[in-house]
This record gives C-alpha cells, sequence and structure tokens, in this order.
C-alpha cells in the first residue's frame, strides 16, 4: 500500500514539475515582452526655458509677486509685496510658476 502511495505521489509530481515550467516559461516570456514594449515607448520630459510668464509690467494680474532683484516671492496681499518697486515687480499666477522661475516662498507671508 506504501508503494502504491509513492508512485502516485511520483506521478503528481511530474504532473506538477510540467505544469510549473509551463508556468514560468509563460510568466518569463510576457516579462521579458514587456520590457521591449517599455523600452519602445519611453517617456522623454522636454525641459522648455522660460516656459512661465511673467509680467514686468505694473498691471500684472498674478496672485503671486516677486522682485525681479530678489529671490523670494510673496502673495499679492502680502504687507512685504507693496514695498517692491513698480518697475521691479514680477507677476505670477502661481506659486508653482514663482518656485518654477527661481523663487522661493517668503517665511513672513503665508
Amino acid at each position: 500500500m506504501l508503494h502504491q502511495f509513492t508512485e502516485k505521489i511520483k506521478g503528481l509530481i511530474e504532473v506538477y514539475f510540467w505544469g510549473l515550467g509551463v508556468f514560468l516559461v509563460v510568466v518569463i516570456g510576457v516579462g521579458l515582452w514587456r520590457l521591449t514594449v517599455a523600452e519602445q515607448a519611453k517617456f522623454e520630459p522636454k525641459l522648455v526655458p522660460n516656459a512661465f510668464e511673467i509680467r514686468l509690467d505694473g498691471q500684472g494680474t498674478g496672485n503671486f509677486v516677486a522682485s525681479k532683484n530678489g529671490k523670494v516671492y510673496y502673495p499679492k496681499a502680502c504687507k512685504s509685496a507693496s514695498r517692491i518697486k513698480d518697475e521691479n515687480r514680477l507677476f505670477f499666477a502661481s506659486a508653482l510658476e514663482a518656485e518654477g522661475a527661481g523663487y522661493s516662498r517668503s517665511a513672513q507671508c503665508k
């Protein structure tokens, strides 16, 4: 009886071995296919200099203000922003634009 049981287990092991082998071949094949497709479809980001609009006139419409001589930007309503001379004001529509232009946010006005 033990001999029959071991023969049955050997048969199952052989079936599972072949099944596992086929499964691994399929998984490796799909993985290699995905790698080749990913290599062909790589996204290359393009950096565009001066991509943000900066207004130099005193009639700026942005929500953030910076001095063209400084390195800090302020919200338009900030008291410190009102001290910037009109001829030196730069206007940004968003904080992201100001940071993209190389300015950092003022610690005085949050």
